[in-house]
């Protein structure tokens, strides 16, 4: 995790304080997103590749995650204010033509962003889509967990608040970086180790994104881009190239590797390879 004190910050434009950390090595950029209710940690230990490779990452808590400011007004999850908000990041640190990686949810607001700018290298979803509901494997039990099962985290929050008062610990920020974290079970436990606040955020952020629809941008999208997909994954189901040509007319590289829907939280190694061929 990194350290709140060595954290850049912005205020977005409609008020919500942002942080943020940059690891700057050479002129080429990664920008990484991590999922819904995921803070800068999600992706932590896959930036670590990159760096060593000798690129200049940057990664960050988005809205009602981590460190940033979590407000719990429905309206401040849009599709556009994620997008302003990668917006105003970018032009701060003048950060051109990067490579940007978004997993799950983060992948549509950053095609949302390369759309509007073209600000982009290349770009990597890793299981994600561009819509989650019209994709996922049940839409039915996806729909039925978004909008009611997840309040089923405030019990989760509690348990985590009785095991911090044993362990004579306060939990400032959840940390999916930690290596005992090997499961999706104990990563949404870690996730919902957080605030009551935090977790309304969660809830709101969660409700929100199901309307988030990056169809039309993708549709005169001109980057290059590749999909990245879990065989395992209960949430996203593998769109093959022949159906991204069908739909958005275009042919994305696609590569399914073996893993659940936090493949790049438990293998980044493996995801780093995938991407790094993709990047010669």
């Amino acid at each position: 995790m990194r350290s709140r004190d060595r954290a850049k910050t912005i205020t977005s434009p409609d008020g919500i304080k942002l942080f943020y950390w940059i690891n700057q090595k050479s002129k080429e950029w990664i920008v990484l997103w991590g999922g819904s209710s995921c803070n800068h940690t999600s992706l932590e230990k896959l930036e670590s590749f990159f760096s060593k490779e000798g690129y200049s990452t940057l990664i960050f808590d988005p809205r009602g995650t981590g460190f940033s400011d979590k407000p719990i007004n429905y309206n401040s999850y849009s599709l556009k204010k994620h997008s302003d908000d990668l917006r105003a990041i970018l032009a701060k640190e003048s950060i051109k033509n990067p490579i940007f990686i978004g997993y799950s949810y983060s992948f549509l607001p950053i095609i949302d962003y390369v759309y509007q700018t073209g600000n982009a290298r290349k770009v990597i979803g890793l299981c994600s889509s561009y819509n989650f509901l019209d994709s996922s494997v049940n839409k039915f039990l996806f729909y039925f967990w978004d909008n009611f099962l997840r309040y089923f985290d405030f019990f989760a929050i509690t348990i985590n608040k009785v095991m911090n008062i044993f362990k004579k610990e306060s939990q400032v920020c959840f940390d999916l970086s930690k290596e005992f974290i090997n499961s999706d079970f104990r990563a949404y436990l870690e996730i919902n180790n957080v605030s009551y606040k935090e977790g309304l955020a969660h809830v709101r952020m969660g409700k929100n994104v199901l309307k988030w629809d990056v169809s039309k941008q993708l549709k005169n999208f001109k980057k290059p881009l590749l999909m990245i997909y879990a065989d395992k994954d209960i949430h996203v189901r593998p769109i093959s190239k022949e159906k991204f040509f069908e739909r958005f007319g275009f042919n994305p590289k696609v590569e399914i590797v073996r893993g659940s829907h936090s493949v790049g939280l438990f293998y980044p190694e493996r995801i780093f390879k995938v991407i790094k061929t993709f990047l010669r």
